[in-house]
C-alpha cells in the first residue's frame, strides 16, 4: 500500500512531561521605521517552558535585527538602479505542537519582502529535546550506527506521493525543480497522534523551493510512527505511539 502522507543520546534518563504554569512572557515584539517593519510572535503556551522561550526570543529577535540593519544600505542600492523602494518586511510566527515525555514540538512560519520579484516564504520545525535540554533534529531520533539510507528513501518516497497528489498525475520526479532532501539535512516537528500524549509520526516541513517550484507553495510530508518504529533510539520510542489521525485539525492547537 502506499505510503500515507502525513519528523545520539548517551542514555539519560527520560523526563516525564513538565506541566509548570504559564509564564508572564512578552509573546510578541515589534518594531517600524521608514525603512522596515519587523515583527515576532509565540504562542501562549510557550510560557510553560522558559528556557526554550530564552533561546527563541535571543535568536529571532537578533535574527530581526540584523535584518533591520541592512535594510536602509539596501534600499540605497535599489534606488540608485531605479527599483522602486517600499519599507522592508520581516515576520516570524512560532505555533505550538505537542508534548511527549520527553520532546516539545513547535513549528515556525516566516516572510520577508525586500522588494524583489516575489517575498520569500520559509517553514521549518523544532524539536526540543527536555532531557538533553537543546533543540534536536531528525536525525538524533534514530539509532546510532544506523544505515541512512533506507530512511532518505522514506523520506524521498513520501515527497513524491505529495508532489503528485498536489500536481496531479502528469506530475513525474524527472521534474527540474524536486530533489530529494536527505534525513538528515531535512527538519521537522511532531505529527499529531490517535494516542493523546503521544506523537503519530514525524512531519518533515519543506519551504517553497526545497522540494519544488515557488509557486507550489510550502509542503508537510508526514512519515507515520509505524513507518519510524524499526530505527528509533530506543530513549525516544516510548514518544512514538497511534497514528496521525485522519481529521488533524481536531488534534491540532
Amino acid at each position: 500500500a502506499a505510503l500515507s502522507i502525513l519528523l545520539v543520546a548517551c542514555n539519560p534518563t527520560p523526563t516525564q512531561p513538565d506541566r509548570p504554569a504559564k509564564a508572564a512572557l512578552p509573546l510578541t515584539w515589534s518594531e517600524k521605521t521608514a525603512n522596515y517593519e519587523v515583527s515576532l510572535a509565540f504562542p501562549a503556551q510557550l510560557g510553560r517552558y522558559p528556557a526554550i522561550y530564552a533561546e527563541l526570543n535571543r535568536g529571532v529577535r537578533q535574527e530581526l535585527k540584523t535584518f533591520a540593519s541592512t535594510a536602509a544600505a539596501d534600499q540605497a542600492e535599489l534606488k540608485a538602479n531605479g527599483a522602486p523602494v517600499r519599507p522592508f518586511v520581516a515576520e516570524v510566527r512560532y505555533a505550538f505542537g505537542l508534548e511527549t515525555p520527553r520532546l516539545v514540538a513547535f513549528s515556525r512560519t516566516s516572510f520577508q519582502d525586500t522588494g524583489g520579484a516575489h517575498p520569500n516564504h520559509e517553514i521549518s520545525g523544532l524539536l526540543w529535546d527536555k532531557a538533553l535540554k537543546r533543540p534536536i533534529g531528525p536525525y538524533t531520533l534514530i539509532r546510532p550506527h544506523t544505515a541512512m539510507a533506507p530512511l532518505n528513501t522514506l523520506l524521498c518516497d513520501a515527497a513524491r506521493v505529495a508532489k503528485k497528489e498536489r500536481l496531479g498525475a502528469d506530475w513525474t520526479p524527472d521534474d527540474a525543480n524536486f530533489h530529494c532532501v536527505p534525513w538528515a539535512e531535512a527538519n521537522a516537528t511532531l505529527a499529531p497522534s490517535t494516542v493523546p500524549g503521544k506523537a503519530g509520526g514525524l512531519d518533515f516541513l519543506f519551504s517553497p523551493y526545497d522540494i519544488g517550484a515557488y509557486a507550489e507553495g510550502a509542503y508537510r510530508v508526514t512519515i507515520p510512527a509505524s513507518a519510524l518504529t524499526p530505527y528509533l533510539d530506543p530513549n525516544y520510542a516510548g514518544d512514538f505511539s497511534g497514528e496521525p489521525p485522519a481529521d488533524r485539525a481536531k488534534f491540532e492547537p
